[in-house]
């Protein structure tokens, strides 16, 4: 990333970019005049510059990766895009915003609520430590927008009845560095297996490390300047990226299941491709590869 302060991955050309930063109005930004009068409403005169870059690229359909420290006016840079185009398009089960914790998850779909009071927008809170009959009752109300933690999501995912997001069209992961922290990785994979592919996705984080790196690195991908993909479990699942040469199994998958999703990332479409395993001999995975290469 190019600025380890505020950046949103995506962005156009340098002219376009000082456009957006010159920007002293949402209007400016393309946002459209019911979020502007619920901006006036809530006292945002002026974008901040985590929302003079995110918002025109979202509203141009673009996918976010995006670096905002706390207090930079991240949520409404997501926020106002996803409401906007549910303007376009009301439909329930619209967006889901997943966050690590449940007092962030309780900020965001506060911010949610107070935009959304003029134009009829329901957002609905799925937080661990909160009375879960009360939620089921607010997902048989069909909301348009989803805010919750990761393990309490899934939790209603497999037992609410009649809930799923198969139809939503944003995931946003809020703090993603921490959700894409292994504490969370088996539950996301299993939430990103009943969401659509075919969506938009914001990822954003308040501290640069490694992991946000990698996520950039995605970006690379989807503009074709890179071909090979080294991955670990938190790509096997839920990427649907075009044009990739190779994997490499940065170390090799526990089972079978895992290693097919992984290779899987290339050799899409009837196009072909090539899977590399790195293993040690003294791992046990070599006796295990070949009963998973057969599988």
């Amino acid at each position: 990333m190019a600025d380890a302060k505020e950046v949103a991955a995506g962005s156009g050309n340098d002219a376009q970019m000082r456009t957006r930063q010159a920007a002293t109005t949402f209007a400016e930004l393309g946002v459209c005049p019911e979020l502007v009068a619920g901006c006036d409403a809530m006292g945002w005169t002026k974008p901040t510059k985590i929302q003079a870059e995110a918002i025109p690229n979202a509203l141009q359909g673009r996918d976010l990766i995006a670096l905002a420290h706390t207090g930079s006016g991240k949520t409404a840079a997501f926020a106002l895009p996803i409401m906007q185009a549910l303007l376009e398009q009301r439909k329930s089960f619209f967006a889901c915003v997943l966050s690590p914790t449940r007092e962030l998850a309780i900020q965001i779909s506060e911010q949610f609520q107070a935009l959304e009071s003029s134009i009829g927008v329901v957002c609905t809170v799925l937080v661990g430590g909160a009375d879960r009959m009360q939620q089921v009752i607010s997902l048989t109300k069909r909301p348009h927008i989803v805010v919750g933690t990761p393990g309490r999501l899934l939790d209603h995912l497999r037992d609410t009845k009649g809930f799923s997001l198969k139809t939503i069209k944003y995931l946003v992961l809020d703090e993603a560095d921490k959700l894409l922290d292994m504490n969370f990785e088996t539950t996301l994979n299993d939430i990103l297996e009943v969401i659509p592919k075919e969506r938009k996705t914001f990822l954003f984080s308040a501290t640069m490390t490694k992991k946000d790196q990698r996520l950039g690195a995605l970006n690379r991908f989807k503009a074709k300047e890179c071909k090979i993909l080294t991955c670990r479990d938190v790509a096997s699942r839920g990427l649907d990226i075009q044009g990739v040469d190779i994997v490499i199994n940065y170390d090799f998958p526990l089972n079978s299941k895992d290693y097919v999703h992984r290779v899987g990332r290339t050799a899409r479409a009837g196009e072909s491709g090539c899977a590399v395993s790195l293993s040690l001999k003294e791992s046990g995975a070599f006796k295990k590869r070949k009963r998973t290469e057969d599988y």
